[in-house]
């Protein structure tokens, strides 16, 4: 009897737990649009390879919101880049962006591949994208604002970073 009161009690506290991450999932809340943005431009600044554009492109997938807020501040000073232009979902052909900023998981490895053959930074708001190769993830931390950085990521594609990214960052593999 003992036996099966305790198989239960483990299927009871399974299921339990995986109700409770259901429900945490689904009430997860993005950060507000302008954190998010002014986040993103800081750090820009933190990124300190030699070789770094002058003018900062963004591509935002799947955010119009965050499109219209970042536009408001193309021609600012991002450490020795000004920004230049921000599109949504497609960059203009011809055009490159420097950085690209993931909203959705749609065709995410195809963007994920595209950004490599780009050298395009990658930011994401969903840290289970670790997995595909993004290299920044901006999220929200229990009402706080999380930054985390997928290290392994980040050296494949050659960025170099100023040390005070580690202070405010997680790192993750």
């Amino acid at each position: 009897m003992r036996k099966h009161s305790s198989v239960n009690l483990t299927r009871i506290l399974a299921a339990l737990l995986v109700s409770l991450l259901l429900i945490s999932q689904a009430h997860a809340k993005p950060l507000p649009t302008q954190m998010t943005g002014a986040i993103i431009l800081k750090l820009m600044q933190l990124e300190a390879r030699s070789d770094a554009p002058s003018e900062l492109n963004i591509l935002i997938i799947n955010d119009p919101d965050l499109v219209k807020y970042l536009r408001t501040k193309v021609g600012a000073k991002i450490g020795n880049m000004t920004l230049a232009k921000v599109w949504l979902n497609v960059a203009p052909n011809q055009e490159t962006p420097h950085l690209i900023y993931l909203n959705s998981s749609k065709q995410l490895e195809k963007t994920i591949a595209y950004a490599k053959d780009i050298n395009a930074l990658t930011i994401s708001n969903d840290i289970s994208q670790a997995k595909s190769g993004v290299v920044l993830f901006i999220y929200d931390d229990e009402g706080m604002p999380g930054i985390a950085m997928n290290i392994g990521a980040s050296k494949l594609m050659g960025y170099k970073w100023d040390p005070k990214i580690l202070k405010i960052s997680r790192a993750i593999q």
